[in-house]
Protein backbone atom coordinates (compact mmCIF):
# COMPACT_ATOMS: atom_id res chain seq x y z
CA UNK A 1 0.00 0.00 0.00
CA UNK A 2 2.69 2.50 0.59
CA UNK A 3 4.39 1.39 -2.46
CA UNK A 4 1.61 2.43 -4.37
CA UNK A 5 1.28 5.56 -2.82
CA UNK A 6 4.71 6.43 -3.08
CA UNK A 7 4.06 5.81 -6.91
CA UNK A 8 1.05 8.03 -7.03
CA UNK A 9 2.17 10.87 -4.81
CA UNK A 10 5.85 10.60 -4.37
CA UNK A 11 8.57 11.62 -6.51
CA UNK A 12 8.81 10.74 -10.57
CA UNK A 13 10.80 6.97 -10.49
CA UNK A 14 10.23 3.80 -11.90
CA UNK A 15 10.18 2.58 -15.26
CA UNK A 16 8.15 3.77 -18.02
CA UNK A 17 6.62 1.56 -20.41
CA UNK A 18 6.06 4.03 -24.31
CA UNK A 19 4.50 2.48 -27.20
CA UNK A 20 4.43 4.91 -30.56
CA UNK A 21 3.83 4.32 -34.46
CA UNK A 22 7.35 3.98 -36.05
CA UNK A 23 7.35 7.46 -38.11
CA UNK A 24 5.82 9.40 -35.35
CA UNK A 25 7.93 7.55 -32.83
CA UNK A 26 11.31 7.88 -34.30
CA UNK A 27 10.60 11.71 -35.53
CA UNK A 28 8.68 13.08 -32.71
CA UNK A 29 8.74 11.01 -29.28
CA UNK A 30 12.53 9.50 -29.44
CA UNK A 31 14.37 13.35 -29.95
CA UNK A 32 12.25 14.76 -27.01
CA UNK A 33 13.44 11.74 -24.60
CA UNK A 34 16.97 13.03 -23.65
CA UNK A 35 15.26 16.24 -22.14
CA UNK A 36 13.15 14.02 -20.43
CA UNK A 37 15.41 11.72 -18.52
CA UNK A 38 17.43 14.72 -17.36
CA UNK A 39 14.45 16.61 -15.94
CA UNK A 40 13.84 13.13 -14.35
CA UNK A 41 16.80 10.86 -13.34
CA UNK A 42 14.88 8.31 -11.69
CA UNK A 43 12.96 7.38 -14.75
CA UNK A 44 13.97 4.44 -16.74
CA UNK A 45 12.29 4.69 -20.49
CA UNK A 46 11.24 1.27 -22.85
CA UNK A 47 10.27 2.92 -25.80
CA UNK A 48 8.79 0.15 -28.51
CA UNK A 49 7.75 1.69 -32.30
CA UNK A 50 4.74 -0.61 -33.58
CA UNK A 51 2.67 0.70 -36.17
CA UNK A 52 -0.24 -2.14 -34.51
CA UNK A 53 -3.33 -0.65 -32.18
CA UNK A 54 -1.27 -1.24 -28.87
CA UNK A 55 -2.63 -3.68 -26.16
CA UNK A 56 -1.89 -1.97 -23.02
CA UNK A 57 -2.76 -5.25 -20.42
CA UNK A 58 -1.00 -7.70 -22.57
CA UNK A 59 2.47 -5.64 -23.50
CA UNK A 60 2.39 -3.84 -19.95
CA UNK A 61 2.27 -0.27 -22.05
CA UNK A 62 1.64 2.82 -19.80
CA UNK A 63 1.45 5.18 -22.43
CA UNK A 64 0.98 5.15 -26.09
CA UNK A 65 0.99 7.61 -29.10
CA UNK A 66 -1.64 7.02 -31.81
CA UNK A 67 -2.21 8.98 -34.92
CA UNK A 68 -5.61 9.31 -37.49
CA UNK A 69 -8.87 8.75 -35.24
CA UNK A 70 -9.47 6.90 -31.82
CA UNK A 71 -12.76 5.10 -31.90
CA UNK A 72 -11.23 2.92 -28.67
CA UNK A 73 -13.67 4.45 -25.66
CA UNK A 74 -11.50 2.05 -23.07
CA UNK A 75 -8.65 4.09 -23.08
CA UNK A 76 -7.75 7.87 -22.61
CA UNK A 77 -6.99 9.51 -25.41
CA UNK A 78 -5.42 13.12 -25.60
CA UNK A 79 -5.15 15.41 -28.52
CA UNK A 80 -1.49 16.62 -28.86
CA UNK A 81 -1.79 18.74 -31.81
CA UNK A 82 -3.92 17.86 -34.97
CA UNK A 83 -2.57 15.55 -37.99
CA UNK A 84 -2.32 17.15 -40.92
CA UNK A 85 -2.14 15.15 -43.98
CA UNK A 86 -0.88 17.01 -47.36
CA UNK A 87 -0.50 15.39 -50.71
CA UNK A 88 3.39 16.38 -51.55
CA UNK A 89 6.46 16.42 -54.94
CA UNK A 90 9.32 16.91 -55.62
CA UNK A 91 10.47 20.46 -58.03
CA UNK A 92 11.79 17.56 -60.24
CA UNK A 93 8.78 15.49 -60.36
CA UNK A 94 6.53 18.67 -61.47
CA UNK A 95 8.44 19.84 -63.99
CA UNK A 96 7.99 16.68 -65.91
CA UNK A 97 4.36 16.17 -64.63
CA UNK A 98 2.89 19.39 -62.79
CA UNK A 99 1.12 18.98 -59.66
CA UNK A 100 -2.70 17.31 -60.10
CA UNK A 101 -5.29 20.53 -59.89
CA UNK A 102 -8.66 17.75 -59.33
CA UNK A 103 -8.94 14.45 -57.75
CA UNK A 104 -9.02 13.01 -61.03
CA UNK A 105 -6.06 14.40 -62.10
CA UNK A 106 -4.27 11.66 -59.80
CA UNK A 107 -5.29 8.69 -62.24
CA UNK A 108 -2.69 10.53 -64.77
CA UNK A 109 0.03 10.76 -61.94
CA UNK A 110 3.51 8.42 -60.84
CA UNK A 111 2.02 7.50 -56.94
CA UNK A 112 4.13 6.07 -54.59
CA UNK A 113 2.29 4.26 -51.75
CA UNK A 114 2.60 2.94 -47.67
CA UNK A 115 1.80 -0.28 -46.77
CA UNK A 116 0.88 -0.70 -43.07
CA UNK A 117 2.54 -3.78 -41.24
CA UNK A 118 -0.74 -5.42 -41.36
CA UNK A 119 -0.58 -5.82 -44.96
CA UNK A 120 -2.93 -2.75 -45.63
CA UNK A 121 -2.31 -0.57 -48.31
CA UNK A 122 -2.95 3.23 -46.49
CA UNK A 123 -5.44 4.61 -48.64
CA UNK A 124 -4.92 8.55 -49.19
CA UNK A 125 -8.18 10.32 -47.70
CA UNK A 126 -9.23 14.08 -49.01
CA UNK A 127 -12.14 16.21 -47.87
CA UNK A 128 -14.52 17.20 -50.57
CA UNK A 129 -17.35 19.70 -49.72
CA UNK A 130 -17.26 18.13 -46.11
CA UNK A 131 -17.16 14.73 -46.91
CA UNK A 132 -14.17 12.53 -47.01
CA UNK A 133 -13.19 10.85 -49.90
CA UNK A 134 -11.01 7.57 -49.89
CA UNK A 135 -7.95 7.43 -53.06
CA UNK A 136 -6.72 4.01 -53.29
CA UNK A 137 -3.86 5.16 -55.86
CA UNK A 138 -2.55 2.73 -58.57
CA UNK A 139 1.12 2.62 -57.18
CA UNK A 140 4.79 3.19 -59.19
CA UNK A 141 6.13 1.89 -55.92
CA UNK A 142 5.17 0.71 -52.62
CA UNK A 143 7.06 0.51 -49.49
CA UNK A 144 6.60 -0.48 -45.94
CA UNK A 145 8.51 2.47 -44.16
CA UNK A 146 7.51 5.77 -44.13
CA UNK A 147 11.23 7.02 -44.85
CA UNK A 148 11.27 5.24 -47.81
CA UNK A 149 8.08 7.00 -49.16
CA UNK A 150 9.74 9.92 -48.03
CA UNK A 151 12.93 9.61 -49.52
CA UNK A 152 11.50 8.17 -53.11
CA UNK A 153 9.28 11.50 -52.78
CA UNK A 154 12.62 13.77 -52.44
CA UNK A 155 13.77 12.21 -55.39
CA UNK A 156 11.04 13.03 -57.41
CA UNK A 157 10.18 8.95 -58.33
CA UNK A 158 6.31 10.04 -57.66
CA UNK A 159 4.05 11.90 -55.68
CA UNK A 160 2.37 10.76 -51.76
CA UNK A 161 0.08 11.85 -49.25
CA UNK A 162 2.15 12.04 -46.25
CA UNK A 163 1.72 13.62 -42.41
CA UNK A 164 2.78 16.95 -41.53
CA UNK A 165 5.60 15.94 -39.22
CA UNK A 166 7.26 14.20 -41.77
CA UNK A 167 7.25 16.83 -44.31
CA UNK A 168 7.58 19.94 -42.72
CA UNK A 169 11.16 20.63 -43.10
CA UNK A 170 11.31 20.30 -46.63
CA UNK A 171 8.22 22.26 -47.39
CA UNK A 172 9.97 25.23 -45.37
CA UNK A 173 13.04 24.62 -47.56
CA UNK A 174 11.43 24.15 -50.80
CA UNK A 175 12.39 21.03 -51.12
CA UNK A 176 8.50 19.57 -51.09
CA UNK A 177 5.23 21.29 -52.87
CA UNK A 178 1.99 20.54 -51.92
CA UNK A 179 -1.12 19.67 -54.22
CA UNK A 180 -4.80 19.88 -53.07
CA UNK A 181 -4.56 21.80 -50.30
CA UNK A 182 -7.73 22.84 -50.28
CA UNK A 183 -9.22 18.62 -49.82
CA UNK A 184 -6.75 18.39 -46.97
CA UNK A 185 -8.61 16.46 -44.05
CA UNK A 186 -9.44 17.72 -40.78
CA UNK A 187 -10.43 15.40 -38.27
CA UNK A 188 -7.25 13.36 -36.99
CA UNK A 189 -5.27 14.15 -34.65
CA UNK A 190 -2.23 12.86 -32.76
CA UNK A 191 -3.26 11.53 -29.35
CA UNK A 192 -1.07 10.65 -26.12
CA UNK A 193 -3.28 7.45 -24.97
CA UNK A 194 -3.17 5.56 -21.60
CA UNK A 195 -5.49 3.58 -19.53
CA UNK A 196 -7.23 5.93 -16.87
CA UNK A 197 -7.09 8.88 -15.35
CA UNK A 198 -7.46 7.47 -11.47
CA UNK A 199 -4.27 6.40 -9.47
CA UNK A 200 -2.22 7.24 -12.34
CA UNK A 201 1.31 7.01 -11.17
CA UNK A 202 3.68 10.06 -10.78
CA UNK A 203 6.02 9.05 -13.71
CA UNK A 204 2.96 9.01 -15.93
CA UNK A 205 1.15 11.98 -15.13
CA UNK A 206 5.04 14.28 -15.35
CA UNK A 207 5.50 12.36 -19.01
CA UNK A 208 2.37 13.32 -20.13
CA UNK A 209 2.69 16.60 -19.42
CA UNK A 210 6.20 16.49 -20.48
CA UNK A 211 4.97 15.71 -24.01
CA UNK A 212 1.88 17.54 -24.38
CA UNK A 213 4.03 20.43 -23.52
CA UNK A 214 7.28 20.03 -25.66
CA UNK A 215 5.23 18.34 -28.89
CA UNK A 216 3.01 21.25 -29.14
CA UNK A 217 5.63 23.97 -29.09
CA UNK A 218 7.60 21.98 -32.04
CA UNK A 219 5.47 23.83 -34.51
CA UNK A 220 4.22 20.21 -36.42
CA UNK A 221 0.81 21.99 -37.12
CA UNK A 222 2.66 24.49 -39.40
CA UNK A 223 0.02 24.03 -42.43
CA UNK A 224 -2.71 26.40 -42.71
CA UNK A 225 -5.04 27.17 -46.06
CA UNK A 226 -2.22 29.99 -46.71
CA UNK A 227 0.69 28.01 -46.11
CA UNK A 228 -0.26 25.30 -47.78
CA UNK A 229 -0.47 26.80 -51.23
CA UNK A 230 1.86 25.88 -53.46
CA UNK A 231 5.31 28.31 -53.77
CA UNK A 232 5.43 29.34 -57.27
CA UNK A 233 8.24 27.45 -58.24
CA UNK A 234 5.44 24.02 -58.09
CA UNK A 235 2.94 25.65 -60.17
CA UNK A 236 2.22 24.37 -63.35
CA UNK A 237 3.71 26.19 -66.29
CA UNK A 238 0.77 27.02 -67.91
CA UNK A 239 -1.01 28.31 -65.09
CA UNK A 240 1.60 31.09 -64.99
CA UNK A 241 1.12 31.92 -68.16
CA UNK A 242 -2.79 31.97 -68.22
CA UNK A 243 -4.42 35.03 -68.61
CA UNK A 244 -3.15 38.07 -66.54
CA UNK A 245 -3.38 41.70 -67.15
CA UNK A 246 -0.89 44.18 -65.75
CA UNK A 247 -0.32 47.47 -66.04
CA UNK A 248 3.60 48.56 -66.62
CA UNK A 249 3.87 52.57 -65.66
CA UNK A 250 7.55 52.57 -66.22
CA UNK A 251 9.19 55.22 -68.47
CA UNK A 252 6.13 57.02 -69.22
CA UNK A 253 4.60 53.51 -70.72
CA UNK A 254 0.62 52.76 -70.35
CA UNK A 255 0.52 49.52 -71.45
CA UNK A 256 -1.90 46.23 -70.85
CA UNK A 257 -0.10 43.14 -71.13
CA UNK A 258 -2.02 40.28 -71.72
CA UNK A 259 -0.61 37.33 -71.56
CA UNK A 260 -1.91 33.70 -72.50
CA UNK A 261 0.97 31.84 -73.72
CA UNK A 262 4.97 31.79 -73.61
CA UNK A 263 4.78 33.94 -76.48
CA UNK A 264 3.13 36.38 -74.70
CA UNK A 265 5.78 36.43 -71.65
CA UNK A 266 8.84 36.77 -74.60
CA UNK A 267 6.96 39.84 -75.82
CA UNK A 268 6.96 41.37 -72.28
CA UNK A 269 10.44 40.47 -71.56
CA UNK A 270 11.30 42.34 -74.59
CA UNK A 271 9.88 45.37 -72.95
CA UNK A 272 11.92 45.03 -69.85
CA UNK A 273 15.20 44.72 -72.69
CA UNK A 274 13.95 47.62 -74.63
CA UNK A 275 14.40 49.91 -71.29
CA UNK A 276 17.88 48.36 -70.42
CA UNK A 277 19.09 48.86 -73.88
CA UNK A 278 17.72 52.77 -73.81
CA UNK A 279 19.73 53.05 -70.30
CA UNK A 280 22.91 51.67 -72.48
CA UNK A 281 22.33 53.96 -75.27
CA UNK A 282 21.93 57.23 -73.04
CA UNK A 283 25.58 56.25 -71.35
CA UNK A 284 27.39 54.99 -75.00
CA UNK A 285 27.56 58.42 -76.79
CA UNK A 286 26.06 58.97 -79.76
CA UNK A 287 28.02 59.55 -83.35
CA UNK A 288 26.35 61.24 -86.28
CA UNK A 289 23.36 61.96 -83.88
CA UNK A 290 22.70 58.43 -83.10
CA UNK A 291 24.09 55.92 -80.47
CA UNK A 292 27.35 54.43 -81.09
CA UNK A 293 26.98 50.93 -80.12
CA UNK A 294 29.42 47.89 -80.12
CA UNK A 295 28.20 46.11 -82.68
CA UNK A 296 26.52 42.85 -79.90
CA UNK A 297 24.56 46.09 -78.75
CA UNK A 298 23.54 47.26 -81.72
CA UNK A 299 22.28 44.15 -82.89
CA UNK A 300 20.73 43.52 -78.72
CA UNK A 301 19.05 47.46 -79.85
CA UNK A 302 17.47 46.35 -82.91
CA UNK A 303 15.86 43.32 -81.71
CA UNK A 304 14.57 45.44 -78.37
CA UNK A 305 13.42 47.80 -81.03
CA UNK A 306 11.65 45.66 -83.36
CA UNK A 307 9.83 44.40 -80.42
CA UNK A 308 8.55 47.23 -78.98
CA UNK A 309 7.64 48.83 -82.54
CA UNK A 310 5.16 44.80 -82.85
CA UNK A 311 4.16 46.44 -79.15
CA UNK A 312 2.76 49.83 -80.49
CA UNK A 313 5.64 51.55 -78.14
CA UNK A 314 7.34 54.57 -79.62
CA UNK A 315 11.46 53.69 -80.49
CA UNK A 316 13.86 56.86 -81.28
CA UNK A 317 17.27 56.44 -82.14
Amino acid sequence: MNDMLELRQGPPRGLLRISATVGFGRKVVAPLLDSFVKAYPDIAIDLLLDDRPTDFASEQIDVAFRNGRIEDSSIIAKQLIPMQMALCAAPSYVARHGLPETLDDLAHHECINFRFSSGRIFEWEFKVDGIVRKFLPKARMTFNDADLVLHAVLEGWGIAQMAGYQIRDHVANNELGIALARHAPDDRGHYICYLSRQHLPTRIRVFIDFMTEQIRALGIDFMTNSTLKAPRRFQRPHRQLAWREQRHEHDGLDVRDRRDSALGVVRHAGVVRARLAAAVADRAGTFGGKPHLPPSRARLARAVSHARIRRGVPVHL
